[in-house]
């Protein structure tokens, strides 16, 4: 039985390559001689572990029988459009020198002793053609059902999922069971101090909770005091005086009325009072009073609508194409789906604000700052920051076209919103601003971001004494 390579070698080492033919029909002849199916496999392996078929060696040593570089385009593109296995850049001077008879078999560590499916050589006499009857054996089926009969199954599904060795998850379980007690010592100390503090506020009945203003943030902080003041309003006390607990309100309010005093009382009561010292209005006219100056107050603020200055530039994660949807919605947008939406780029934006708030305010939104003399400045009260100081060269605030930015961040507050994963800039982290994350998929999460920002900005506003009604 003839090998198909060494016949090859044969014809190659001899300079008879031209009388090498692959017809179209499926076989390789060599002259009159043999003739072998062109997929049969030769004994040379790739360094791939491949053995490489009959047609892709013949067509490789004719093509580079000669030189070895002069026809390498033809030979690729040959290959290509003949779909016909290429030889591996690696493989061809090994396959090259032992086809011409420059190397030995001894040499070469690709070279099998045998090709996988032997092919038997079939001496040509007068006709060259396979008859049409006789049936061509497929020579990878074959390799398939010998690899078959010599697999052996070690794995399955079921013994996948079985802990080889005898290995067990007791250290897993252990973990869990110690931080399931954990949790539950922690609940149980929580509810013993819950406990303890109802058992301690009920030894108190008759300690009183007061209302009163916490300075400058509660007196701006409109919505804040109008609870306070009604919550004081319902339980009758006076902006200030002490809550009584449930027992005893319940019985006060229970109470009818003292009658007004009479005019001789009240003339008595005029010469008991030291002269240089004012009377006090009476318990029930305080709530009133106090909603009164608080009206007052709120009647005194004006100067406009305040204004939020924000980035111009697309790359900015909050522009003028999704300032509404954050500021004013909860819900954060990138800039390209918003503008995708509505390419139309407006000069401002009028917001309505409703975070802390028990009616709209409204904001305006601009993305070009006002003229360094316009009488807008006033009324410019935060700076969504994009993280580079030239965003400040036409604000009028001393240092702010040089870089310096320590007078700017005193008159308006700044703000940065940066994704959650990624670090702000360290010129940001050296400015006075205030840094805000947002969640890349975590929309639920956005109203909680607006909610810092806008409390900042009334901490901000209300140290300044702003008159705005913002």
């Amino acid at each position: 039985m003839a090998d198909p390579l060494s016949v090859l070698r044969n014809f190659a080492a001899a300079g008879r390559t031209g009388e090498v033919t692959l017809p179209g029909d499926g076989r390789v002849y060599f002259a009159d001689q043999y003739s072998f199916p062109k997929s049969a496999y030769t004994a040379f392996k790739s360094s791939a572990g491949d053995f490489y078929d009959l047609e892709a060696v013949v067509y490789f040593i004719r093509l580079f029988a000669g030189d070895e570089k002069s026809r390498l385009v033809e030979y690729i593109n040959g290959c290509k459009q003949q779909n016909i296995g290429l030889i591996a850049v690696v493989d061809r001077r090994p396959l090259r020198d032992y086809l011409l008879g420059l190397r030995d078999a001894a040499s070469l560590p690709n070279l099998s002793e045998a090709a996988p499916v032997a092919a038997p050589a079939e001496p040509e006499g007068g006709a060259k053609r396979q008859r049409a009857d006789e049936p061509e054996v497929d020579p990878l089926e074959v390799n398939l059902r010998q690899l078959k009969k010599q697999e052996r199954q070690l794995r399955d599904r079921n013994s996948m999922l079985l802990a080889p060795g005898g290995k067990t998850f007791k250290e897993v379980l252990d973990l869990v069971e110690r931080a399931q007690r954990q949790d539950a010592l922690a609940a149980k100390q929580a509810a013993a101090a819950a406990a303890a503090a109802a058992r301690a506020a009920a030894k108190q009945p008759g300690q009183a909770a007061f209302y009163k203003p916490s300075g400058r943030l509660e007196r701006d902080t409109r919505a804040e005091t109008a609870r306070a003041l009604g919550q004081a309003e319902e339980l009758g006390l006076g902006y200030g005086e002490p809550a009584l607990p449930g027992s005893q309100q319940q019985q006060q309010q229970q109470r009818p009325p003292p009658p007004p005093p009479s005019a001789q009382q009240q003339q008595q009561q005029q010469q008991r009072r030291p002269s240089g010292r004012p009377s006090a209005p009476a318990p029930a006219a305080r709530p009133a009073a106090a909603a009164a100056a608080g009206a007052g107050a709120q009647k005194k603020r004006g100067g406009g609508v305040p204004i939020i200055l924000v980035p111009a530039g697309m790359s900015a994660l909050v522009n003028i194409y999704n300032a509404r949807q954050l500021l004013e919605e909860g819900v954060f947008v990138r800039s390209q789906d918003a503008m995708a939406d509505n390419p139309s780029k407006p000069e401002a934006i009028t917001i309505r604000r409703t975070v802390l708030r028990d009616k709209p305010v409204p904001y305006v939104v601009k993305d070009k700052p006002p003229a360094k003399t316009s009488s807008e400045w006033k009324r410019v009260v935060a700076v969504i920051v994009q993280g580079k100081a030239w965003q400040f060269k036409d604000y009028p605030f001393p240092g702010a076209d040089k870089g310096n930015l320590v007078d700017t961040f005193q008159k308006v507050l700044g703000v940065y919103l940066h994704y959650s994963d990624e670090r702000p800039p360290d010129a940001v982290r050296s400015w006075n601003v205030r840094t805000i994350p947002i969640q890349r998929d975590g929309r639920h999460l956005d109203a909680a971001a607006l909610l810092e920002l806008y409390k900042a900005l009334d901490a901000f506003l209300a140290a300044r004494r702003c008159e705005l009604e913002y």
